[in-house]
Parts: C-alpha cells; sequence; structure tokens
C-alpha cells in the first residue's frame, strides 16, 4: 500500500516537472509587438515586430516617355496645296493652357516687345505639325506673365502666319522698338536646309524666307538686346542674325533635326525652356539666360540627346520684364552653352564693314518649285 502511495507521488511529480520544462519557450518568446532582447553574451541586438513598418525611400519621377517625331515636311514641295485658310487655328489636342493673368504693366515692361509665330497648319495635310502653336502660345504667356502691354506683342498663328504677315510684323518691330528695348523673337514651325550655309523658315503659306533675308529685315532694329528663339529644326544656323546684344537659342544645331513629344504635346525647347524655364519659374529669374542655364541642365538629366543650342552676343542679361540686369557669365562654346562670340556666318569686329545693300530686299518668292530643286527636305 505504501509503495503504491508513493509511485502514485512520483508519478504527479515527473508529470510537473515535465509541464515545466515545456513551458520556458513559450515564456522566453516576446509578447507580439514587443522588442526582443538578445541573451547570448553578445552586443544586445534589437529587432524590430514586423508589424512596425520602414518608412520606404521613394525614387525620383522618370521623365515622360519618349513619344516623339521630327518636325519634318515632305520633300515634295509640290504636297504643299492648297493654301490654308487665312486667319485660322488648326485643331490641335494638346495639353489643356493654365490660365494665365497679365501682371501689371511696369514702365520697363513698357519697353518689351514680341513678335511670335508658330505654325501647326501647313498647306495639304501631311505636313501638319502638333506643337508649334502651344510653343508659341506659351512664349506670349510668358510676357503677359511679366506684364508686357498686349499692344507690344504679335502672335501669328497658323493662317495668320503667311509670308505677308511674317514680314509685316518685323517691320512692326523695326518701327515700333527703340536702342534700350528687349525684343523677343519667337517662330515655331519648319525649317528647310537651302544649302550648307542657308536655312530658311516657312510660312503657313508656303512662302520661304531664308535667314539671310531675315537678317536683313532686321539690319535696323533699334532694339539692342534681341531673344531669338527657333523651335525648330537647324535653328543653329539661323546665326545670320546675329548682332552684339543678341541671343540665338535653338532646338537643334544647324546640322540637326528638332522633335516634339508626344507626352507633353510641345517640342522639346518648349517644354523645358519656356514652359517649365519661364512660367513654372525654375529657372529662378525672368532673364533668357536663366531660363536657358535651368533647360539645358534639366534635358541632360532628361533626355540628353535633346540639349539646346545657344549664341549668346548679350552684353546685359536679357530681362523679360523688362528691367536691365547685368550680363551672366559667358563660358560656352554654342554647341549647348551660353556665350559664343565667333559665330559661323557672322564677321569679326576687325572685319571692314560690308558694302551697303543698294536697296530694300525684295520678299523671296514662295517654294512651289515641282521638282523641289530649292527646297531640300528639311523639317521644323
Amino acid at each position: 500500500m505504501g509503495g503504491l502511495r508513493t509511485h502514485r507521488l512520483l508519478l504527479i511529480a515527473t508529470t510537473a516537472l515535465l509541464a515545466g520544462v515545456l513551458a520556458i519557450p513559450a515564456k522566453l518568446a516576446p509578447a507580439p509587438g514587443r522588442t526582443r532582447v538578445s541573451l547570448d553574451g553578445g552586443p544586445s541586438t534589437m529587432v524590430v515586430h514586423p508589424e512596425t513598418p520602414v518608412p520606404a525611400v521613394m525614387p525620383a519621377p522618370p521623365p515622360p516617355p519618349r513619344q516623339e517625331h521630327a518636325i519634318q515636311p515632305p520633300a515634295d514641295v509640290s504636297s504643299l496645296a492648297p493654301e490654308p485658310t487665312p486667319g485660322t487655328v488648326g485643331a490641335a489636342a494638346y495639353r489643356d493652357r493654365a490660365p494665365i493673368v497679365r501682371a501689371p504693366t511696369t514702365e520697363a515692361a513698357k519697353n518689351v516687345y514680341g513678335l511670335i509665330v508658330g505654325i501647326n497648319d501647313y498647306p495639304g495635310t501631311t505636313s501638319d505639325l502638333q506643337g508649334a502653336v502651344p510653343d508659341a502660345e506659351d512664349m506670349s504667356d510668358v510676357l503677359a506673365m511679366y506684364g508686357v502691354p498686349a499692344d507690344n506683342v504679335r502672335t501669328l498663328l497658323d493662317g495668320d502666319a503667311g509670308t505677308p504677315q511674317i514680314n509685316d510684323g518685323l517691320s512692326w518691330l523695326v518701327g515700333a522698338t527703340k536702342p534700350d528695348s528687349t525684343v523677343v523673337l519667337f517662330y515655331a514651325g519648319h525649317v528647310r536646309k537651302i544649302s550648307d550655309q542657308t536655312e530658311a523658315i516657312i510660312a503657313s503659306d508656303g512662302g520661304v524666307l531664308p535667314d539671310w533675308y531675315l537678317a536683313k529685315q532686321l539690319e535696323s532694329l533699334p532694339a539692342h538686346n534681341v531673344w531669338i528663339v527657333m523651335a525648330a529644326c537647324y535653328g543653329g544656323g539661323f546665326t545670320e542674325l546675329m548682332a552684339p546684344g543678341r541671343v540665338l537659342t535653338a532646338a537643334a544645331d544647324a546640322n540637326s533635326l528638332a522633335y516634339e513629344n508626344d507626352s507633353f504635346d510641345r517640342s522639346y525647347v518648349d517644354e523645358y525652356l519656356i514652359h517649365q524655364g519661364l512660367l513654372e519659374k525654375r529657372g529662378d529669374g525672368p532673364t533668357a539666360q536663366q531660363a536657358f542655364n535651368y533647360a539645358q541642365a534639366a534635358l541632360e538629366r532628361d533626355y540628353p540627346d535633346r540639349t539646346l543650342t545657344e549664341f549668346d552676343q548679350a552684353t546685359e542679361a536679357i530681362s523679360l520684364d523688362g528691367v536691365h540686369r547685368a550680363a551672366p557669365a559667358s563660358d560656352a562654346d554654342g554647341s549647348g552653352g551660353a556665350g559664343d562670340s565667333a559665330l559661323p556666318g557672322v564677321p569679326s569686329p576687325d572685319d571692314p564693314p560690308p558694302a551697303p545693300p543698294s536697296g530694300p530686299p525684295s520678299p523671296p518668292p514662295p517654294c512651289r518649285n515641282l521638282l523641289g530643286l530649292l527646297c531640300p527636305p528639311g523639317s521644323r
């Protein structure tokens, strides 16, 4: 009897001991949401419970996709027919424009003038563009944003940008400006490469205005500070228009095509130079040089093969609000920087002055020859 009782007590004690041993891991396990501390004799290790979120580092958003096309008309110029209807703007499904409130006009802004040309709608149906009109409208919006009076800006779009209207606009600039004026001459549309040294803008009626002709028209322009923007192919070839005080900013050099990007329904030069650099004020100021510096750096980051070309002979900053500012430092060679004084086709100050013209230049005839011998393939 005593042995049986002893046996039962031993069994109960063994069971209790086994239950205690099995309970040790559960006691050592950390409770949910608590920190576990290592007891292995080494440095204490803090382990964060999985329920505690770790902040993620978000990368910079990528640039819009490269849905682009060259701004290039067909080789056969006979396809540039029939004539467009004058006074109309071709329809285009481009990005909605944010409303721009014209700033109050200051005395300085009253001395800023702009001739802005944008052509989407060319004769026929195979040469039309998408981004030239938005490009021009952005430039007009910039001048309004800086308080330039509406009467100081002529914006010629599509059917209003024929050969006579462009010639009249150039004559208006010559007659309206003064030596201390600031002028913006902006062109977005097709350009043809006539020869190795000659480029020409194409009016909405198919008329051809070569660089030498435009230079003649602007020879007597009184304004010293002039910003010439070519949102077109071969734009860097329009150095004939250069003179002291002028800046030429182009979407491409004299031998390269320019492109529109369907992702933002504009050319690269407008999206980065005009829209972002000036309208969105990412260029940190109202000058052409500040906008260019921003645009060039941003394009090198986003689309390094779409950087701009600029020749800068300015003696002061080209300020779109009309305020005279000191010229920024010049450190570029004309192949994408700011400030090149050795321009192809532009005589140096040491050269003898050219003989004065015998009379005013005649407007060049529209390029409509069927073989296209005078109009080799070009593009915007």
